[in-house]
């Protein structure tokens, strides 16, 4: 390789890992799960995976690290209602360019019955054009919700 096409080549290189640090880096929200003032119980990416509870006419909000989740109808509608459409937005530190995914998907629950439902959300891609692969996030969200009297 001749020395000014390697330094071609080099810059690429450069560029794609500086790509792929906006698109990945700051783009989630921080884990784990609280409540806020009108007392809905928030969760996030941390929350992927595990059960929680909560009581009759409960409102959760899930957000979500990437504008590629997309929540799917509930396995129990009779239990959970959906409020609104899926909220997408982008972060202050995400990078201008469309495509990267940076930012967030939240929708916001009401608990209407007792029992175990499950809140479920699936992306196709972990960035643009890529597949998740290992290290890089799951392709699917479960959040399984015991809902108490």
């Amino acid at each position: 390789m001749r020395t000014g096409t390697r330094s071609k080549f080099l810059i690429g290189v450069g560029f794609a890992a500086l790509f792929a640090a906006f698109a990945l880096a700051g783009c989630g929200p921080p884990g784990g799960s609280s409540s806020d003032a009108a007392g809905d119980e928030n969760l996030t990416d941390a929350a992927c995976g595990t059960s929680v509870t909560a009581k009759l006419n409960d409102r959760m909000v899930v957000s979500l690290g990437s504008t590629y989740w997309q929540y799917q109808p509930a396995d129990r509608p009779s239990l959970v209602q959906q409020l609104g459409a899926t909220q997408y937005s982008t972060r202050q530190n995400c990078p201008s360019f469309p495509g990267s995914g940076c930012g967030t998907a939240t929708a916001s629950f009401e608990f209407n019955g007792v029992g175990q439902v499950v809140i479920m959300a699936s992306r196709q891609s972990c960035g643009e054009a890529l597949a998740c692969g290992d290290g890089e996030g799951k392709d699917r969200c479960t959040i399984t919700v015991d809902v108490n009297p």
